[in-house]
């Protein structure tokens, strides 16, 4: 099977009806896809603690209390769920902005220049961050059809 994998990825925000304007008008967002091992630095992997109550009772309530709001109870024990730090994926993925700029013409280019951004609630530039980390990260293992000759 021949799979073909871009290295780079583009995508067009919905933020502020962006993908309703004419093509040329719309801005968008190009990034480097990361492999499996760029990505996996910032991944940290689940863990699995087995309850034994005389140790599990003999521990500092404190932490007791803590493990308690980030863990989901397993049947035989406690299961906390693996975490993403989606800001250094983002980095890693390098965004490059196209066609975005301020109202003064100051082009807005790389992640670094977005994230210096004033944000308020008229701009909505909270949403649009908010968009890009649930979306950027997500949709970077893109893989287009397998050539059918193959």
């Amino acid at each position: 099977m021949r799979l073909a994998i871009s290295k780079e990825g583009k995508y067009i925000p919905e933020w502020h009806g962006n993908r309703d304007l004419a093509d040329s008008e719309q801005f968008y967002v190009t990034y480097q896809n990361l492999s499996s091992d760029e990505r996996a630095r910032y991944e940290k992997k689940g863990q699995m603690r087995v309850l034994i109550p005389d140790v599990y009772n003999a521990k500092d309530a404190d932490v007791d209390e803590a493990v308690k709001r980030v863990t989901v109870k397993a049947a035989d024990g406690e299961y906390t769920p693996p975490s993403i730090d989606v800001t250094g994926i983002l980095r890693a993925m390098k965004p490059t902005f196209h066609n975005f700029e301020l109202e003064d013409g100051t082009p807005v280019v790389s992640w670094a220049d977005f994230l210096r951004l004033p944000v308020s609630r008229e701009n909505g530039l909270a949403l649009l961050r908010t968009e890009l980390e649930r979306e950027l990260p997500s949709t970077q293992e893109a893989i287009s059809e397998p050539d059918k000759k193959n």
